[in-house]
């Protein structure tokens, strides 16, 4: 029998029950094979759980066989007669559950019936393995190992989700095998290695094993259990100072025994819930004695959190200084996280949550640090006081941000103020510092930096200082000599003055003040000298920037050599330029140059000659020079000869139809110092010509033809203007073509036309019943009704006269044909006329009838289809009338005999079937049986039974002899259906 105290899981193979124990090794005796054998006919799946059934021992034994619930009874098994649903059951003691692993359907059995639907677990399908665990009051587990959600799921006996664990590590693996819980572990394989998974919270770790069951199970059986054991309600419990009275209970059966293991805790009752109070660390256990659900130990923690809190030694710092708080905690509870925090926060820089904050007060304050433990952990706090002193300063300052020396004579003083004691120190330069205390004298033989300090401050605690030894390097310029004579007698002086503070004002002056013309502050003044004479520069800088000074003199020279530009022009007209001949008159040079204002080259030639390229107005400019005086010359010429060819037609368009006279307008103009007019050459593109003004030509040929003008002046020179004109052709070859001029109404035209394309602007048609269209050269047309219609295409052309063809076109009607309604007749009655009374009398009229007649009417002896077809004017109408046989008799091929008052009887007899004298049915079924027969000239037919019994759907076969009055016999047999 099973035994839920053990641990041990049991599974079979399809023949036999064997014990599992998960924690020996496997081997021999590992697992064995239980005693009790299956049932005869084999089971599929293995639970354990309460006898929920009948006598017999508890737990036992459930398997699922030929798809019912047997349970073993302690001597055999027992067949509830209960359908399982499915057939991978888990014991949940007052129930049994099931799964259907390819749907997830989850069926419940109590032990009273057929087990029911539970429920579904959507998105199970198939997640393997195809077992369940049922859990102690009635709750069942599910397993998932197929990606992408592997979980383990707890669902109470009404189908709700109680928890839900996910899976780690775990191979994505399908259906089969078991799977069981025991304690915080969990067990299972599909066809293969075991895996076990340790739970842990709501994950499960699973480890894969090569360990193999041999044989390989086919479903698991545990008993009933909770994950993991017994539950208490206090795992770990955190509490200040001390625990009082603090409620703990458990889940199980219990009955259960409570025990302090560890620390000065005390328990108060028993049973499932107890109180506990410690002042100290304590550990107490609750073991569940009574097997089963109840089974197994938890352990219940009680810490009292501890800690000692010193804000450390009080300090004194100056205002504006930084300092850093040194706090200390200990006698902490290990494994607890505190959190410290320091206030007030507004003067705290940095480190608020440490134990080493740095601080800036401005006034004396009073630092508060504050260690704690959130909620979760009791939620206790110590704290303490440290109180950090300030002193009030005031900054260091010097009275001189830069101070300027020009490097020589008696020092610069500097004094500071601001809180003492005062540290002088030169932080670059050559600086030299005499003196201490509050004032010092300085000396620098180049810029330097000093600093005045009091390293006791924070903040602004010193000053720096720039000692600015102003340079430069001053040269006055070359010595100069200024030639008179050549219109002034002024020279520049080029003073260069380098090696200077960029940022530094200097000031610039000349003597003699009263030779210089401008520039007596700058580098470069203008001067004019009467006679030789030496010039000095002094530069220096004002007061406020040292009252430095730099001095440099230069020596000019006068001296008198003149020049005069003068020249001389003649202008020769030529048609490719115009020559200007140059020549020189100009004194007193030595060289010259020519510029003729244009984009040619200078010309250095004493005498020259410039062709102008275009007329215009043209600028040459003569300079000479003698080395030491310049002058210069400039002459405007103005250049202005030409002929321009121009004309117009007596027409706005480029274009005139043949044979019309064209009037050449004349717009030429030619500019000469006489105003005489051109002559003319006309060149008309067809071999003619004419030296008219203004002349009238008119061409005999189409075609495209360029007129050239040539005007020519006195010099002589030429124009030419061009255009070009097009002559349209008057030969006009316009054809419209179509497919028949006599139709028949409703019969479709296709229309075209040919016409010359060059100079066409447009083609319009007109159908000539009211439709027009335009610019397309093939169309269709229906016409609406009979008669005769015009039809005009006109081809509009650009200059020319439109051409204009025509077509008549004429649409003649059907004939109308009719031969009265539908007739009847009987074989060997009285032979009927059919004729076509509507154009029998007229002479363009002629039939075909499908008898090979060929009049208006013909003699029809036989019932039968009779068409004749009546052509007119070339059109044709066809009627069709038919003689129908009013002696036969009528047989449909189905009927429905359901009593709908429809189509009920199978009785085949036309009602105008007046001269019948005899009539025989019978009605044979698929096999030839005869099941119905009638001889009488009237009843209501067959009804579809067969001795009373209604015949199935299907088809029958029957014969049919009938007489008539005239001696005639028919004979018929055929299918019938019969319908449902």
């Amino acid at each position: 029998m099973p035994d839920c105290s053990s641990g041990i899981v049991y599974y079979i193979d399809g023949s036999h029950i064997y014990n599992y124990d998960p924690l020996q090794p496997l081997g021999p005796g590992n697992p064995v094979q239980n005693t009790i054998a299956l049932p005869p006919a084999g089971a599929a799946a293995l639970a354990i759980n309460d006898n929920i059934n009948g006598p017999g021992p508890s737990p036992t034994f459930y398997v699922v066989s030929q798809n019912n619930y047997y349970y073993y009874d302690g001597t055999g098994w027992v067949n509830t007669g209960h359908t399982a649903g499915a057939i991978n059951p888990g014991g949940a003691g007052p129930f049994i559950f099931s799964i259907e692993g390819g749907s997830g359907q989850v069926y419940k059995y109590d032990g009273t019936g057929n087990a029911t639907l539970l429920m579904t677990i959507t998105g199970f399908n198939g997640g393997g393995p195809y077992d369940l665990v049922g859990g102690c009051n009635g709750h069942f587990f599910a397993l998932k190992t197929t990606m992408p959600d592997q979980y383990m799921r707890e669902y109470d006996e009404n189908g709700n989700l109680v928890n839900s664990w996910t899976l780690t590590n775990a191979p994505d693996m399908g259906a089969g095998g078991g799977f069981s819980i025991i304690g915080d572990k969990i067990y299972y394989t599909n066809n293969g290695p075991i895996n076990i998974g340790t739970i842990t919270g709501n994950n499960i770790d699973v480890v894969p094993t090569a360990d193999l069951l041999n044989p390989s199970p086919s479903d698991f059986g545990t008993c009933p259990s909770y994950v993991g054991g017994i539950y208490a309600s206090v795992d770990t419990g955190y509490y200040c100072d001390s625990a009082v009275n603090v409620p703990v209970s458990v889940d199980g059966n219990g009955p259960f025994t409570w025990t302090v293991i560890n620390g000065p805790a005390v328990i108060t009752g028993s049973g499932p819930s107890i109180t506990v109070s410690t002042t100290d660390f304590a550990q107490i256990e609750v073991v569940g004695t009574g097997g089963g659900c109840g089974a197994g130990t938890d352990t219940i923690t009680f810490i009292i959190p501890k800690a000692t809190v010193d804000a450390g030694l009080p300090d004194t710092i100056y205002a504006g200084c930084e300092d850093t708080l040194h706090g200390f905690l200990t006698d902490t509870t290990a494994g607890l996280n505190y959190s410290i925090s320091w206030s007030p926060a507004a003067t705290i820089v940095s480190g608020i949550n440490t134990l080493n904050p740095v601080i800036d007060p401005t006034v004396p304050t009073t630092y508060t640090m504050t260690v704690s433990t959130d909620a979760n952990h009791g939620g206790c706090s110590w704290s303490d006081t440290v109180h950090e002193h300030v002193l009030q300063t005031s900054s260091i300052q010097a009275d001189k941000d830069t101070a300027y020396y020009c490097g020589s004579g008696p020092g610069i003083t500097i004094t500071a103020t601001g809180t003492a004691p005062y540290t002088w120190s030169v932080l670059s330069g050559p600086a030299v510092i005499s003196g201490s205390g509050a004032t010092v004298t300085v000396t620098a033989t180049a810029t330097s930096r000093i600093r005045v300090s009091n390293p006791n401050l924070c903040g602004n605690n010193s000053d720096t200082i720039a000692l600015v030894v102003p340079t430069g390097t001053l040269d006055a310029g070359l010595t100069d000599t200024i030639f008179t004579g050549c219109g002034t007698t002024t020279d520049t002086l080029n003073a260069t003055f380098t090696n200077t503070l960029a940022w530094l004002p200097y000031n610039i002056s000349w003597t003699p003040a009263n030779w210089v013309v401008s520039g007596m502050t700058t580098l470069q003044p203008v001067v004019n000298p009467p006679s030789n004479t030496t010039f000095y520069i002094n530069v220096s800088t004002d007061p406020n920037h040292g009252n430095c000074s730099w001095k440099d003199s230069v020596d000019i020279g006068v001296m008198h050599v003149p020049v005069h530009a003068d020249f001389s022009s003649e202008v020769h007209p030529g048609c490719a330029g115009d020559t200007v001949v140059l020549t020189n008159l100009s004194t007193g040079y030595i060289t010259n140059t020519w510029n003729f204002g244009d984009t040619t080259a200078i010309s250095n030639a004493v005498n020259t000659m410039h062709v102008f390229a275009h007329q215009g107005t043209h600028t040459v400019k003569l300079r000479i020079t003698n080395g030491h005086c310049s002058d210069s010359l400039t002459q405007t010429f103005v250049i202005n000869h030409s002929v321009t060819a121009d004309f117009e037609y007596s027409i706005d368009l480029d274009s005139v139809c043949q044979g019309a006279p064209i009037v050449l307008v004349n717009h030429s103009s030619a500019v000469n110092d006489s105003n005489a007019a051109p002559t003319y050459t006309w060149i008309f593109g067809d071999g003619e010509t004419s030296n008219e003004s203004d002349p009238v030509h008119l061409y005999a040929n189409s075609g495209l033809y360029h007129i050239a003008l040539v005007a020519q002046d006195l010099i002589p020179c030429y124009d030419t203007a061009y255009k070009t004109i097009e002559i349209d052709s008057l030969v006009y070859n316009s054809r419209m073509y179509v497919t028949d001029t006599n139709i028949c109404l409703g019969q479709t035209l296709d229309f075209s036309a040919d016409y010359e394309y060059y100079t066409l602007k447009a083609v319009h048609w007109d159908l000539g019943d009211g439709k027009l269209t335009e610019n397309v050269n093939i169309l269709r047309h229906t016409y609406e009704a009979p008669g005769t219609y015009q039809v005009t295409m006109i081809a509009d052309y650009r200059v020319c006269p439109d051409d204009t063809v025509t077509k008549t076109i004429h649409v003649y009607p059907y004939p109308i044909v009719y031969l009265g309604p539908d007739t009847a007749m009987c074989s060997n009655a009285q032979p009927l006329v059919l004729a076509d009374h509507i154009n029998e009398g007229d002479a363009g009229a002629s039939w075909l009838w499908n008898t090979g007649a060929k009049t208006s009417h013909i003699t029809a002896g036989q019932p039968g289809t009779y068409v004749t077809t009546v052509t007119k004017d070339g059109c044709s109408a066809s009627d069709t009338i038919e003689v129908r046989k009013d002696c036969y008799i009528d047989i449909p091929n189905s009927f429905t005999p359901n009593g709908d008052g429809i189509n009920d009887y199978f009785f085949p007899r036309n009602l105008l079937s007046s001269g019948l004298v005899s009539f025989k049915m019978n009605i044979f079924n698929r096999w030839g049986q005869l099941i119905y027969e009638a001889n009488s000239l009237d009843g209501r037919g067959w009804d579809g039974k067969f001795n009373d019994v209604p015949q199935p759907q299907g088809v029958f076969v029957y014969t049919i002899e009938a007489s008539f009055s005239d001696g005639r016999m028919e004979k018929y047999q055929g299918n019938l259906t019969l319908l449902r």
